[in-house]
């Protein structure tokens, strides 16, 4: 739970930071050793953001 935390406290943050949500290749956390996204989808029907995280 707390790494899961980390994660949405990091999108928020860049949400906040750059005024959009990171895309894929983007790194949270630390730009050098962050989680790296490896894939981003949106559902518009059931209004839902799903980020595929990797190291």
């Amino acid at each position: 739970m707390d790494r899961l935390t980390i994660c949405f406290t990091s999108l928020q943050t860049y949400y906040h930071s750059f005024g959009m949500l990171p895309q894929v290749g983007d790194r949270l956390f630390k730009e050098d050793t962050g989680m790296l996204i490896r894939d981003r989808s949106i559902d518009g029907g059931l209004r839902t953001l799903t980020f595929t995280l990797s190291r």
